[in-house]
C-alpha cells in the first residue's frame, strides 16, 4: 500500500465498518440469522448432534432446512467464547473480513504484472461494500456469509491455478473440496464455480478446448465423490434426505413462498445500480479528461469472466419459484471486482498525478484517518443497546427473568408464527413456546390473544409493553 491509495483505503474500511458494525453490535436480528445462532450455540452446548441440530423443544427438535456445515462452524466460536450475545455477531463479522480479502487476492491475481493497478484493491472491496444486500447480510448472521467465503474461495484457488498454470490439478481438488463445503454449508446454490474453467477458456481462450473439458471433469469429481464418500454415513445420509425433501424439492415445485420469475434479476439490477451509476460517472469524467481507454482494453476480459462468474452464481437461482434477495450475496463479489476494472485504469492515471507531499493530500489523509478511528468508536458504543424489536427485546427479557431457563411455556395459537419471539426466547433464555393444548407452568399472551384460560391462569404483573404472562393456579 503506497502513500496515494492510504487515505482510499482508509475511508473504504471506514464505510465498511460503518455499514456493518454498528448493527451488528445492537441486540436484535433478522429471523433466519437469529436462528442459526440458536442452532449453533445449541450444538456447541450438546444439544442436537452435528447432521441433526437443534432448535427448540417445540420448533423444528431436529432441523434439516438447510445443511449443517454452517452451523458446524459458527458452534466452534460458541465453544471457544461461550454464550455471548456477540459470538454472532463475531463470527458474521470475520466472514465478511474474509470475503473482502479474497475480493482482494483475486484483483491482485488480476493485475499481478500491473503494480499501480494491483494498488487499487480498495476498489472493488469498497464497491462491494457499498452494494445495499452486502452489509444487510452481515448484520444479520445469514447462510449466504458463511457460502460466500467458500465460493469465493474455490474461485479464487481456480484462477490462481489456471492463470499460473501450474499445479493445476491440486488447485482443482482444492477448489472441488471448497465447493463441498459449499454445500455442505447451503446446498446445491454452491456449485457454480464448477463453471468457471468453462467460462476461462471461453473467454480468456488461454487453454485449450481438451484441457477445459478434463479439468472441468476432475473439478466436478472431487465434490461428487466427496458427497458418495459421505453417503456411505447412515447419519449423514438421512439428514442430507430429509434437507433435499424438507427444503429443495418444495422449493422448486412452488410449496414455498413463490414469488414472481423475474424477481431476482430486477433485484440483482437494484443493488448493482450504485456500482452502475458510480462507474458510468467514471467513464464520463475519464472520456473528459482523456484517460483510462488503453488499459481498459487490456483487461475486457477479466471483466467479461467476473460478470460471467457473477452472473451463473445468481441467475439459475431464477428457476426456483422462491427467491430472496439474499440468495444474491455470494455473487457479488464478482460484480464488485467486474465493475471495479472498468473504473480502476482512469481512476490509477488520476491518482498517479498526486503529489502525496502536498498540504492538501496531507490534510485527506488525516480527515479519513480522524473518519476511521471516529466509525470504530461509534461502533463500540452500540454494545448494549437494540436495534430492531425494542418493544419485544424488551418483554423476552422482561418474562425471560421470570420463567425458569430450559422451560416449555404455552402462547396462543395465533402466535405460533412470530419466528422472531421463538429465536430471541431459545436465544436468551433456552425458552421453547408451545402453542398446543398441552397445559405448562407459564402462558404467554399478547394484545390479540384470544385467551379463555383465565380461570385455571393468574396473571404475573410485568413492565412489559406488549405480552402478558401467566402462571397456572395451584390445584
Amino acid at each position: 500500500m503506497n502513500k496515494k491509495n492510504l487515505p482510499f483505503w482508509l475511508i473504504s474500511l471506514s464505510v465498511f465498518i460503518a455499514l456493518i458494525l454498528p448493527g451488528l453490535l445492537r441486540d436484535g436480528m433478522f429471523m433466519d440469522g437469529l436462528l442459526y445462532s440458536v442452532i449453533s450455540r445449541n450444538l456447541a452446548e450438546g444439544k442436537g448432534t452435528f447432521w441433526n441440530p437443534h432448535l427448540t423443544q417445540t420448533l423444528f427438535n431436529t432441523f434439516h432446512e438447510h445443511p449443517p456445515l454452517a452451523f458446524g462452524i459458527e458452534s466452534l466460536f460458541f465453544k471457544i467464547f461461550g454464550d455471548h450475545m456477540l459470538v454472532e455477531r463475531l463470527y458474521s463479522f470475520l466472514s465478511a473480513v474474509i470475503t473482502g480479502y479474497f475480493i482482494i487476492l483475486i484483483w491482485k491475481l488480476i493485475y499481478k504484472a500491473e503494480h499501480r493497478l494491483a494498488n487499487l484493491s480498495w476498489l472493488p472491496f469498497f464497491f462491494w461494500v457499498i452494494i445495499p444486500l452486502t452489509s444487510w447480510s452481515y448484520r444479520n448472521n445469514m447462510l449466504e456469509n458463511t457460502l460466500g467465503v467458500f465460493t469465493l474461495a474455490s474461485v479464487f484457488v481456480l484462477l490462481q491455478g489456471l492463470s499460473k498454470n501450474e499445479k493445476v490439478v491440486f488447485h482443482l481438488a482444492i477448489a472441488g473440496l471448497l465447493v463441498f463445503a459449499g454445500f455442505l454449508s447451503k446446498g446445491l446454490v454452491a456449485l457454480f464455480p464448477l463453471g468457471v474453467v468453462v467460462f476461462y477458456w471461453l473467454i480468456l481462450k488461454n487453454i485449450s478446448f481438451s484441457k477445459t473439458g478434463i479439468y472441468t471433469l476432475i473439478l466436478a469429481l472431487v465434490p461428487a465423490l466427496s458427497f458418495l464418500l459421505l453417503m456411505l454415513n447412515q447419519e449423514a445420509h438421512q439428514s442430507l434426505l430429509q434437507y433435499f425433501n424438507a427444503q429443495i424439492i418444495p422449493s422448486l415445485g412452488g410449496n414455498r413462498a413463490v414469488t414472481e420469475r423475474y424477481y431476482l434479476g430486477q433485484r440483482l439490477f437494484m443493488e448493482l445500480l450504485p456500482l452502475i451509476i458510480l462507474t458510468a460517472i467514471a467513464l464520463i469524467v475519464y472520456k473528459l479528461k482523456k484517460v483510462g481507454s488503453a488499459r481498459l482494453k487490456a483487461h475486457k476480459n477479466w471483466m467479461l469472466l467476473l460478470f460471467g462468474i457473477g452472473l451463473s452464481a445468481s441467475l439459475p437461482m431464477a428457476i426456483s419459484p422462491k427467491q430472496s434477495g439474499f440468495y444474491l450475496i455470494p455473487a457479488f463479489p464478482y460484480f464488485a471486482i467486474g465493475f471495479a476494472i472498468i473504473a480502476a485504469p482512469g481512476l490509477n492515471e488520476l491518482i498517479q498525478k498526486i503529489n502525496p507531499e502536498k498540504s492538501g493530500f496531507k490534510i485527506y489523509r488525516l480527515l479519513s484517518l480522524v473518519l476511521l478511528i471516529s466509525v470504530i468508536t461509534f461502533s463500540l458504543l452500540q454494545i448494549g443497546k437494540t436495534g430492531r424489536d425494542q418493544e419485544k427485546l424488551k418483554d423476552v427479557y422482561t418474562v425471560g427473568e421470570t420463567v425458569p431457563g430450559g422451560a416449555v411455556i404455552n402462547i396462543c395459537p395465533s402466535m405460533w408464527e412470530d419466528w422472531t419471539l421463538h429465536g430471541y426466547f431459545a436465544r436468551y433464555f433456552d425458552i421453547s413456546l408451545d402453542p398446543s393444548d398441552k397445559e405448562h407452568e407459564y402462558y404467554l399472551t399478547d394484545k390479540n390473544c384470544d385467551f379463555s384460560l383465565a380461570e385455571k391462569y393468574t396473571k404475573i404483573e410485568l413492565s412489559t409493553e406488549i405480552f402478558n404472562l401467566y402462571k397456572i393456579k395451584l390445584k
